[in-house]
């Protein structure tokens, strides 16, 4: 898998109401060494889990059973930094909010699901170097002018 020496050594939080899903998602991602959080069949044992553990990132099922929705383990993790996907199989479930989350849509593959955390874990990284401060371009003409007057005040 391309994705596995990418994703070696994170934790994950596993948020999956269905247990052979779970045991799937759980068995993809230690097959990848990566250290799996839960998984989680409610949002209070997702909240409980994270009360304890700090997880590099998060795959969370978007609609629980009794149709509850992982959206308030989103906003914590959104709150901490943490990034975070969703799988669904039915993507028109997650609104504008997290428009800019990472899904995936269920069933899916094991290479989709590490392709998939891994963008959800490198966005973040990524939006941070492009928010850094740039070095000041400067024009040609920006160079010979400041050459001119060093030549000016040399003299």
């Amino acid at each position: 898998m391309v994705f596995a020496d990418i994703l070696r050594g994170l934790h994950v939080l596993v948020v999956e109401d269905e247990p052979l899903i779970a045991l799937d998602i759980k068995d993809i991602l230690e097959n990848s060494d990566v250290s799996v959080v839960g998984p989680a069949a409610r949002v209070s044992e997702a909240l409980a889990l994270l009360a304890q553990n700090r997880p590099d990132a998060a795959v969370l099922d978007v609609r629980l059973q009794a149709d509850t929705t992982t959206f308030p383990v989103a906003d914590w993790l959104r709150e901490q930094g943490i990034p975070f996907l969703f799988q669904t199989s039915d993507p028109d479930l997650i609104g504008p909010t997290y428009a800019e989350v990472p899904v995936l849509r269920k069933p899916f593959q094991a290479e989709q699901l590490l392709a998939k955390l891994w963008i959800s874990w490198r966005r973040p990284r990524i939006r941070r170097m492009r928010l850094s401060p740039r070095p000041q371009q400067c024009s040609t003409h920006d160079i010979l002018r400041s050459k001119a007057r060093r030549r000016r005040t040399d003299s």
